[in-house]
């Protein structure tokens, strides 16, 4: 677009957060680089990352934020997500908080009008999942979160204490609180009742204590 770039490269050893002309906030970590314009283009939201970066994008349906790092583009209106796109590195990742976001391979990517139209082509990542590119074997791999976060506003945090409760409505409360799919057979589970407090675990630990309890086993799929 022959736009002049400003370049932030955090030199210090802690976070460092950058604001954009569009309300768009960046915490970069240390030795982190982004490259961005310092006004965006009338039809899209364009920057260039180099490290590991959270990004909290202002909503904006006319114009795509996209984040060009190392071989993916990541395409989003307006959520918060994570790019780890160190250089030389063997994988690059991207890992959403909340909202949506389309990732692409740059080599996909031929044209600038099928980029800003198209959602498909991407691979879709939503809350507490994310994505693993390995250039060497040229694989994306979608797969949850290590450590998948609450999407529910702190005022609006669900009390995961349990008296007696159908282990059927402790697992619908876990898919809203953290908007992950949990697929369970709801007859075969129906007369198992539930009683446990867990406001401190991890959702995987939450599961686990679950599982113990009710005999039961899970595992992580996609």
């Amino acid at each position: 677009s022959g736009q002049q770039l400003v370049e932030k490269i955090n030199e210090s050893n802690a976070p460092q957060s950058v604001l954009l002309s569009d309300g768009s906030k960046i915490t970069l970590q240390p030795k982190a680089r982004l490259s961005y314009p310092s006004s965006f283009q009338k039809d899209h939201r364009k920057v260039y990352l180099s490290g590991v970066a959270f990004f909290e994008v202002s909503k904006d349906s006319k114009r795509p934020f996209l984040v060009y790092a190392n071989d993916l583009v990541t395409k989003v209106l307006g959520t918060s997500f994570l790019v780890n796109a160190q250089e030389g590195a063997s994988k690059t990742i991207v890992e959403v908080r909340e909202g949506r976001v389309s990732v692409f391979k740059k080599l996909d990517i031929e044209t600038q009008k099928n980029l800003i139209g198209q959602e498909s082509k991407g691979v879709v990542l939503t809350a507490n999942q994310k994505l693993v590119f390995e250039p060497e074997n040229n694989q994306l791999v979608k797969t949850l979160s290590e450590t998948p976060q609450m999407v529910t506003s702190a005022n609006e945090l669900p009390h995961f204490s349990f008296h007696n409760t159908p282990v059927t409505e402790v697992l619908k409360m876990l898919e809203k609180a953290y908007q992950v799919d949990i697929l369970f057979d709801e007859d075969l589970l129906s007369d198992c009742p539930l009683t446990a407090t867990l406001t401190n675990q991890s959702l995987y630990e939450k599961l686990t204590i679950i599982c113990e309890a009710i005999e039961a086993h899970y595992e992580v799929i996609d």
